[in-house]
């Protein structure tokens, strides 16, 4: 029988005051890939090596650990990079978002902790996308385009075929708006006056 939760739990970022239930997390991990293949190491044995590697792998490609927990109490984690490279020859250039591990302690499962723990890794993955526009756009200001509003993700810039290619509606924070309109596609006729 699953105990139920008796507090709300949460999830939030790691914090160095995890670390010990985050260990006991991966041993757990350990012990049930090694009923599945006996001749893993045991997890007591691997888990700090263990735990010290995912710090570095977070660190060196722009990851994070989330943990579900009830009352400060850790019930699982989550570990994820945002940009983990491609590496074999059929795939495309650049990274991609991995989830490295994912637990949830036994007598919590089915209560959606694992749920909530992806949803929260794939957050990281957006953030980062979200980022990288903020800093194209920031680019595109400092090359010529007028100056933007950040409640949106359209640029305003003199020349539509110039812009960046986000959409979304923003207004200029400075100065009257610029005199253009986008492009016509194929699919849409331009529009006479």
């Amino acid at each position: 029988m699953t105990p139920r939760m008796t507090g709300e739990y949460i999830i939030r970022g790691y914090g160095m005051e995890d670390a010990g239930a985050i260990r006991e997390c991966v041993i757990a991990l350990q012990e049930f890939e090694r009923a599945i293949d006996p001749r893993l190491p045991p997890g007591e044995a691997m888990a700090d090596a263990y735990c010290e590697r995912l710090h570095a792998r977070c660190s060196e490609a722009d990851g994070r650990i989330f943990v579900a927990a009830e009352n400060e109490r850790v019930l699982g984690f989550v570990a994820v990079v945002a940009r983990e490279p491609f590496t074999e020859p059929d795939d495309p250039p650049g990274t991609y978002a991995l989830v490295t591990d994912l637990v949830v302690l036994e007598p919590h499962r089915g209560l959606g902790l694992g749920k909530r723990l992806l949803a929260k890794a794939r957050g990281v993955r957006e953030r980062r996308r979200r980022t990288r526009a903020a800093h194209r756009f920031a680019r595109a200001q400092r090359h010529g385009a007028p100056p933007l509003c950040r409640s949106g993700l359209r640029a305003a810039h003199r020349d539509p075929r110039e812009a960046v290619g986000m959409r979304r509606g923003l207004r200029r924070t400075t100065g009257p708006a610029p005199a253009v309109r986008p492009a016509a596609t194929a699919a849409e006729p331009a529009r006479s006056e």
